[in-house]
C-alpha cells in the first residue's frame, strides 16, 4: 500500500472539492443547464484599437552605462527567474536589448531568447546588436537569429 504525502492528499482534496458541484449537478439532471449558462452563445466582441504610448525614438545607447549590471543586480534577478543554460526566455519590451544579451549569454547555445518590442527601431537596434556581439541565442521580434 502506498502512503500518500501531505501534498498529494491536499491535491486530492482540492480536486474533489472542484469536481463535487459538477457531480451533484449531473446527478440532478441540471448539468446541461449549467454548461449552457457558463458558455453563453454570443458573438465575439469586435476588435478595438487601443491607444498606446508613443514608442521611444531617441538614442537607445543611453540605456547602456558601465555599472547598470551592478545597480540592477542582474545576476541576482536572473537567478531568481531561473534563467540558466538551455532555458527559453522572452524579453517583452526589450528596448535596446540590454537584458536580452545578458540572458542569451546565460542560456547558452542550447537556449533561446526572444526579444520583442513595440518600437520597430528597437527591434532593428537589437538585430544589429545580435550580429555585432555574435549572439546566436537571441532572436529579435522580426525573427532575426543572429547567425545560423
Amino acid at each position: 500500500m502506498k502512503v500518500l504525502s501531505l501534498a498529494e492528499v491536499r491535491v486530492g482534496i482540492v480536486l474533489l472539492l472542484l469536481t463535487m458541484p459538477l457531480a451533484v449537478a449531473s446527478a440532478q439532471g441540471i448539468g446541461p443547464a449549467i454548461r449552457s449558462q457558463a458558455q453563453p452563445q454570443t458573438q465575439p466582441a469586435p476588435a478595438t484599437q487601443r491607444p498606446t504610448s508613443t514608442p521611444y525614438s531617441g538614442d537607445l545607447s543611453i540605456f547602456e552605462y558601465p555599472d547598470r549590471d551592478k545597480k540592477l543586480q542582474i545576476d541576482r534577478v536572473m537567478d531568481l527567474l531561473g534563467i540558466t543554460q538551455g532555458k527559453n526566455v522572452a524579453d517583452v519590451g526589450a528596448g535596446s536589448g540590454w537584458f536580452s544579451v545578458r540572458a542569451a549569454r546565460r542560456v547558452g547555445s542550447t537556449g533561446v531568447v526572444l526579444a520583442e518590442d513595440i518600437n520597430p527601431m528597437a527591434i532593428e537596434y537589437i538585430g544589429k546588436r545580435i550580429v555585432k556581439e555574435d549572439i546566436a541565442e537571441c532572436k529579435d521580434g522580426a525573427g532575426f537569429a543572429g547567425r545560423s
